[in-house]
C-alpha cells in the first residue's frame, strides 16, 4: 500500500468506487447505498471498534478503550475491584451480543491496560472462565 493512500477516509474511498462505474451501466445508486447501510448497521451490532488515542478512535469511528472499559488510573487495586452495580449493568447493555471488537494500536496498550480489558469483558459477558469473555479481539 502506498503512503499516500493510507490518508484516505472511508467517504473518499466511497466516492473512488462510484467514479470506477461506466456510464453505460445501468446502476442502482439507492439501492447500493441501501445495501451498504443496512451492512453497517448489521455489523455496529457484533462489532466495536477502539483506539489507544482519541485521534485515532475519530478516524475509525471509534471510541477510545479507556472511555469505555472506565480505566481511570492504573494501579493493581483496579484491576481486581469488581465495579459498581449501576456500572456493571451499563458495561454488560454495551456489549449485549457483540462477538468482535477491533483495537487500533494494539501493541500500544500496557499488560496493565489488556488486564483491564480482560476483566471488564469477563464481567461485561458473564464468561469468568473465558479470555477476555470469549469476545474475539
Amino acid at each position: 500500500m502506498i503512503l499516500s493512500e493510507i490518508g484516505q477516509t472511508v467517504n473518499e474511498i466511497e466516492i473512488n468506487e462510484y467514479e470506477n462505474i461506466h456510464p453505460d451501466t445501468n446502476y442502482d445508486f439507492l439501492s447500493h447505498r441501501k445495501n451498504y447501510t443496512e451492512q453497517q448497521m448489521k455489523l455496529s451490532r457484533v462489532l466495536k471498534r477502539y483506539a489507544q488515542t482519541a485521534k485515532a478512535a475519530f478516524l475509525i469511528k471509534g471510541l477510545t478503550v479507556h472511555s469505555l472499559f472506565e480505566i481511570r488510573q492504573i494501579k493493581k487495586k483496579e484491576v481486581n475491584s469488581p465495579l459498581n452495580r449501576k456500572k456493571l449493568q451499563e458495561l454488560q447493555r454495551k456489549f449485549k451480543g457483540i462477538t468482535h471488537i477491533i483495537i487500533d494500536g494494539y501493541s500500544m496498550l500496557s499488560q496493565a491496560v489488556l488486564g483491564i480489558i480482560d476483566k471488564r469483558l469477563r464481567d461485561a459477558t458473564g464468561k469468568q472462565s473465558e479470555y477476555f469473555g470469549g469476545v474475539s479481539i
